[in-house]
């Protein structure tokens, strides 16, 4: 219910109170997928209301990603509201994801997002071990056709193309 007050309010009101409705359901949501939905909506709302309220919030989520290095949660959270700022190049995306990878391996979201800002740097080579660990974790076709193109790109043109065609 705070999730879709909180776009209604980004959307139509005031984005001051679709930031602070958002904050609500990420302190209060139990799920880590309802959380990283909460801080993009926050993150939306706080761009909405300008660059200072971004700024703060980028600054609340580094605070709890800087406290609480052992768990992906704070780190990917952190992501979540960075990356809405169309502004931030993704290469300063990479080093938060690292500390969510490095703190949860086994995170398929981690993994993922990773993969992902290295790919869009063109860093096909990096890209490829994050694509193997998350087809281990999670087979999916999807996920094979991005390892079998990450495999082609980084120049593993025999293997990538295997890939891609099982």
């Amino acid at each position: 219910a705070l999730s879709v007050i909180a776009v209604a309010q980004q959307e139509f009101g005031d984005p001051r109170e679709g930031l602070r409705l958002a904050l609500a359901l990420y302190d209060r949501a139990t799920g880590d997928e309802v959380r990283l939905n909460s801080a993009a909506q926050a993150a939306k709302a706080a761009l909405m209301a300008g660059a200072e309220a971004h700024a703060e919030l980028v600054t609340r989520f580094r605070a709890a990603y800087e406290k609480d290095r052992a768990r992906a949660l704070p780190a990917l959270a952190l992501y979540e509201v960075m990356r809405a700022d169309p502004s931030l190049p993704a290469a300063s995306l990479r080093p938060v994801l690292e500390a969510a990878v490095r703190a949860e391996p086994r995170n398929p979201l981690a993994l993922l997002r990773l993969a992902q800002v290295h790919q869009t740097l063109n860093e096909w080579s990096q890209a490829v071990p994050l694509w193997r660990r998350l087809a281990d974790l999670r087979p999916d076709p999807d996920v094979q056709k991005a390892l079998g193109k990450a495999l082609v790109k980084a120049g593993n043109l025999e293997e990538g193309m295997r890939i891609s065609l099982a």
